[in-house]
């Protein structure tokens, strides 16, 4: 396939709305997957959805696999600066032509059929069907959107399904309480195949629960059926005791801890030997996620005092930018007395934001005003908050439509050892990380 033909299957496939309206349905999708031969069903694969978390828990799943020595492919949504970043196998994206056939294939026997599939769709249907043809042992699925209508939730027997969290985020879509957007997370269950939940308030896990048993399926939830013992630094279930020294994990924040455990739990009862998990600790990856970088600002110095810190995390609801600031606070030696720091933010309008800015807000009020700076900026995405609607609250704050732009002003604001925070949308880190972040996108450093 020559380059031209390649972009042009790419192009097509960003023409395309990214789901299928408000009222969509599993139907299309099945419609889809079934002419296509039903690829999703000829991989072992574990299903995992939730508000957050759902990417890291996947990726650590996968990366004990890999340390196994599976083959695994990682479904991943969205992705971040590249569409193959949603298609990983064996840790890293699927390669630009390869991908690019997949769609060619996809759009074809969808045009026979008459199907008019979305984005995300032909995108999930493309993975499937290259898992498939790699003949790989599993493949670790992360929901799109909600878990019941998603196009992923079509595989017919998963080994396990996973909720990471409930949290308030497409409520639109999903439901104004945590219990209804607990019932479209759950969606994804499967009568007889084990569920296996994060960390959950108490009326989700009543819900919850009440499903699994309508649904006839076994169901463990974090805490209660599988717990964290600190004295012994172990995890204990019903299928034993498994050594978890968590100070081994290579991706940071106390939330990679909770996840760390919720992947375990699900590793352990597939049968993933303990050596292998403690690897996948240790080498799995998860770019965009409190991935720190540094940026040498000037030739003449070669030393740390010529150098910025990147912080680039994607909280892009409240829960997450809860996430960013406890890891802001809680750890020793991020931000010293004398230290610079600025927030390059953008956030899209479905979000939260005014709740999301009023976290990074408190936190800032908790360090002198002096050392700290505020630019908002446009992602690029359509429903960007515009930076000066962002900006009306935060007096001196810095305004700059281009996020390269943006990304120098804040490089230069924090210039000798201070710290840049990209955050507030995915699309933001996504377009800024390539320019400042050396090395491939990679999910294994195996």
């Amino acid at each position: 396939m020559s380059k031209t033909s390649e972009m042009s299957e790419l192009e097509w496939l960003e023409s395309r709305y990214l789901w299928a309206g408000q009222n969509f349905t599993a139907d299309n999708p099945r419609r889809l997957l079934e002419v296509l031969g039903n690829p999703q069903n000829k991989v072992a694969s574990i299903h995992v959805a939730g508000t957050n978390g759902k990417g890291s828990v996947c990726a650590l799943i996968a990366g004990m696999l890999r340390s196994a020595g599976k083959s695994v492919g990682q479904f991943a949504s969205p992705h971040l600066s590249h569409i193959t970043e949603r298609c990983i196998i064996n840790g890293l994206p699927i390669a630009e032509v390869d991908f690019a056939a997949s769609v060619r294939r996809v759009r074809d026997v969808a045009d026979k059929a008459g199907i008019e599939p979305s984005y995300f769709e032909i995108v999930t249907a493309c993975s499937f069907l290259q898992f498939a043809e790699l003949g790989l042992d599993w493949m670790v699925v992360e929901v799109g959107l909600g878990g019941r209508l998603d196009a992923t939730n079509i595989m017919l027997r998963p080994a396990a399904t996973v909720i990471t969290t409930i949290g308030y985020d497409h409520t639109q879509l999903l439901g104004e309480t945590l219990t209804a957007i607990a019932r479209e997370k759950a969606g994804i269950f499967r009568g007889g195949v084990p569920a296996f939940v994060g960390d959950v308030p108490d009326e989700v896990k009543c819900e919850l629960l009440r499903l699994a048993q309508e649904r006839d399926l076994p169901i463990e939830f974090m805490g209660d059926d599988f717990v964290f013992d600190e004295a012994g630094s172990s995890l204990r279930s019903i299928d034993g005791e498994m050594p978890l020294p968590l100070e081994e994990l290579a991706l940071v924040g106390e939330h990679q801890r909770h996840n760390a455990m919720l992947a375990t739990r699900v590793a352990q009862h597939i049968g993933v030997d303990e050596l292998s998990v403690e690897r996948g600790w240790q080498n799995t990856r998860w770019p965009g996620r409190l991935e720190m970088t540094s940026v040498g600002l000037s030739a003449e110095k070669a030393d740390d005092a010529g150098k910025v810190s990147v912080l680039f995390d994607v909280a892009h609801n409240v829960d997450g930018m809860n996430s960013l600031v406890a890891y802001l606070r809680q750890t020793p030696g991020l931000i010293s007395d004398e230290q610079v720091i600025v927030f390059l933010v953008s956030v899209l309008e479905r979000k939260d934001w005014r709740s999301m800015l009023e976290l990074l807000r408190g936190f800032a009020a908790e360090l002198p005003q002096s050392r700290v700076q505020f630019i908002f900026t446009d992602s690029g995405h359509h429903s960007a908050v515009a930076p000066e609607t962002l900006a009306a609250d935060f007096p001196y704050a810095i305004v700059e439509s281009c996020p390269s732009s943006a990304l120098q002003a804040g490089l230069h604001a924090a210039a000798d050892g201070g710290l840049v925070v990209v955050t507030g949308s995915i699309y933001l880190v996504g377009k800024l990380r390539p320019l400042v972040s050396p090395g491939r996108f990679a999910t294994f450093a195996g």
